[in-house]
């Protein structure tokens, strides 16, 4: 590495201490320097340099002299510091330096909560996210939320209040993200980490949010709320008994506005949350089996079909027919499940925790298991998680995978990367806006991956997202 300089540059205000380089593998990516420019590093693109930015990979000489950027894809050798991470081929990007965007440690006594939003928005940072920390000396956990930019850097941090495990931000529209500590409901605006409103609420799973500002929250004791955009809570009603332990809810609009839990004792619930509705807040039905579905493991929801975990590790498949929930079938899944998640092409993937992943088809009177892979080694593994034609997969050890999914095809599943990092994963593998994949690591790390990982469907990720003490389960139906 050539040593630092002063660079005077006209246009500029001030000095900028930059190492020298001849191309971007000059730069020493762990300090943060991505960019090349005029025979210097820097950590971003210059004002003039940022369509160059957007597709760092290469460049071509056009007629005029001028450089533009080639296309980083299978048909382009790819070299070191060229900025092309070839997630392609089945390739293990663990070793791969144009591959790390950047990583932020953060303090953390619990794997980081993450959230991203659908597409870039020049109010909010890249990723928001929820950890829990130590308050002094005493032996108290308290809530922090931090904003991190898509450079990796903090744009803002703040103590929330008491929690002792954080759950999933949850991000609304507005730019505004609802944080839950131990007492209350917090709405902060992302832009800068003020607080605008909160709500003494305990919740032991995040609110749902309705495709606009209004969010459904169940309490600790069983009463469910419906939040407008200030967060002041109107109460539906007591839908559950004090005390019990519920998944994270799942919003559907099949018969209006319904949340569909499950609770400890295996009873599936569907609520009304309209507020038009003759029995806002009641129990239109529920649903008791032999086959008891598990509380920590989020159902996943397909038009009017529930899809559940059982204690005997089997897909249970209910139907809401407005006024009752029927039971219609059950396939064995051939042990533990990580997590469930379903297209809305009728597809329903369970990942277990040996490492397969099972595919089912549903349709109305009919249901058909596809087919199985085995995927990872016995372990414990983590929700999978949907992105338009790719699935990506995850063990705890911290062994990733993608696919893109062609059911078509003799063989449906078509490597794309594996990544094999040192260190853990501990939950939320997320899509960035603009591109890239952000993941929380078990150490309260947060990184970010130069990985292709398609495109997402309109309306980006499901309202609803599962948050429970055994898996970070996305959940809901997304485009494919």
């Amino acid at each position: 590495m050539w040593p630092a300089v002063i660079l005077f540059l006209s246009g500029c205000i001030g000095e900028v201490t930059a190492p020298r380089c001849r191309v971007a593998a000059d730069c020493d990516l762990s300090a943060g320097y991505r960019f090349c420019h005029h025979g210097y590093c820097f950590k971003h693109p210059l004002p003039g340099d940022l369509e160059d930015a957007k597709a760092p990979y290469g460049s071509t000489e056009t007629s005029g002299g001028e450089s533009s950027p080639t296309t980083c894809s299978p048909d382009n050798p790819t070299s070191k510091g060229d900025g092309c991470c070839p997630a392609w081929g089945g390739r293990d990007l663990s070793q791969e330096p144009d591959c790390l965007r950047w990583r932020f440690a953060l303090e953390s006594l619990t794997p980081p909560r993450l959230a991203t939003f659908a597409e870039p928005r020049a109010d909010a940072p890249a990723v928001v996210v929820n950890t829990s920390r130590p308050a002094g000396t005493e032996r108290v956990r308290v809530i922090y939320t931090a904003g991190l930019e898509s450079s990796g850097e903090l744009r803002w941090e703040k103590e929330v209040g008491p929690g002792e495990t954080p759950l999933a931000p949850v991000l609304r529209p507005d730019g505004g993200a609802v944080v839950a500590t131990k007492t209350h409901l917090v709405l902060i605006d992302v832009n800068d980490g003020r607080s605008r409103h909160e709500v003494e609420l305990a919740v032991a799973v995040p609110p749902v949010l309705l495709g606009d500002l209004r969010l459904v929250a169940v309490e600790r004791d069983g009463a469910v709320h419906l939040l407008d955009e200030d967060l002041a809570p109107s109460a539906l009603g007591p839908s559950f008994a004090a005390g019990v332990s519920l998944t994270a809810p799942v919003a559907g609009e099949t018969y209006g506005e319904r949340l569909y839990v499950v609770d400890d004792a295996g009873g599936i619930h569907a609520v009304s949350i309209a507020r038009e509705s003759p029995r806002p807040g009641l129990t239109e039905w529920s649903l008791e089996s032999d086959a008891a579905p598990l509380a920590g493991i989020a159902p996943a929801l397909f038009d009017d079909y529930l899809f559940l975990v059982t204690a005997n590790h089997d897909l249970m498949i209910v139907r809401d027919e407005e006024v009752a929930g029927v039971l219609t079938a059950s396939f064995p899944l051939g042990g533990p499940v990580a997590g469930l998640v379903a297209t809305s092409k009728g597809t329903v993937f369970a990942l277990t925790n040996a490492g397969a992943l099972v595919a089912l088809s549903v349709r109305p009177g009919h249901y058909e298991r596809q087919w199985s892979r085995e995927i990872f080694a016995a372990g414990s593994a983590l929700s999978p998680v949907w992105l338009g034609d790719q699935i990506l997969l995850a063990a705890n050890d911290g062994e990733m995978a993608a696919y893109r999914l062609d059911s078509t095809a003799p063989e449906p599943l078509e490597p794309l990367w594996q990544l094999t990092p040192t260190e853990s994963f501990g939950g939320d593998i997320l899509p960035l806006p603009g591109g890239g994949l952000t993941v929380g690591f078990r150490d309260g790390a947060v990184a970010a991956f130069e990985i292709d990982v398609g495109a997402l469907a309109a309306g980006g990720w499901p309202a609803a997202r599962g948050d429970t003490s055994q898996t970070a389960a996305q959940i809901g139906v997304v485009g494919d």
